[in-house]
């Protein structure tokens, strides 16, 4: 499948960046903190959603895997609104999401139990969760949760001017096109019309969406010195485009080995 390469590049990519932003005393900084949490979450998230494609997994396991798959995508969103938050760099902004994150975890916690995903089956290839009704609380803390980054990035770009201005629109972009078209296509979509194909994929474009993300965090680091990695960010994004074509010259063989024997 041709998401899978697409997926261990996002993931590659995301936690180089993370590890080069906690380098040479970054880990002191909060907004670096933010970020390497948030791609260590979304790594996660990408692993747990390929893993629900292999239906050779037990029945217990892929339920936990399903699980963890929602509590990694909702904290994700919890760290990356964080992270807009601190580079916004607004007090009363800070005080509002600190204020908040109590019943937000909570929230995020429910959706790793019983009351959101009571057991999983197999169909079309793929597991499937059962969905309680409380899943519609995860839905809409996890929209809620967009339209708050959404406005904390609005309120930076009308307000902030000269270099971080430009972090934001370099970040916002790349965020406002990956979060809600991945969440969006990969969980709530799925959820509303039902497993098949369909279902399936549209959430594996979901998925693919995050390399917006990338994209647009690495330009912000090399011409808008975000995290003030930009050395460490180019050799880094040398290293991603490395394997790159390594993975695809790896699939490109396997599936013309695969059609000719």
């Amino acid at each position: 499948m041709l998401t899978l390469p697409i997926n261990i590049v996002i993931t590659v990519s995301l936690l180089l960046l993370a590890i080069a932003s906690c380098l040479r005393q970054g880990y002191k900084k909060p907004i670096n903190q933010l970020f390497a949490a948030a791609s260590v979450l979304m790594t996660i998230f990408l692993i747990s959603y390929n893993l629900t494609n292999d239906i050779a997994l037990p029945n217990d396991i892929a339920l936990y895997d399903v699980r963890i798959l929602f509590v990694s995508s909702y904290a994700m969103v919890i760290f990356f609104t964080q992270f807009v938050t601190k580079l916004i760099n607004e007090d009363w902004l800070n005080a509002i999401i600190k204020r908040a994150l109590i019943p937000i975890w909570l929230i995020c916690a429910i959706g790793g139990t019983p009351l959101v995903i009571s057991g999983v089956f197999i169909e079309n290839e793929t597991y499937n969760a059962n969905f309680e009704p409380l899943v519609w609380l995860y839905i809409l803390g996890v929209l809620s949760m967009i339209g708050l980054i959404s406005y904390v990035l609005a309120y930076g770009l009308k307000h902030k001017k000269g270099l971080v201005r430009r972090q934001i629109v370099s970040t916002g972009i790349g965020l406002m096109l990956s979060l809600p078209m991945t969440l969006i296509l990969s969980l709530i979509v799925p959820l509303v019309t039902g497993p098949g194909t369909i279902a399936n994929v549209v959430g594996s474009l979901g998925t693919v969406s995050i390399l917006f993300l990338v994209f647009s965090l690495y330009y912000g680091v090399v011409r808008y010195h975000l995290f003030d990695i930009r050395l460490a960010a180019v050799r880094t994004l040398t290293y991603i485009l490395s394997l790159s074509v390594l993975v695809g010259m790896y699939f490109g063989l396997a599936t013309i080995v695969s059609n000719v024997f």
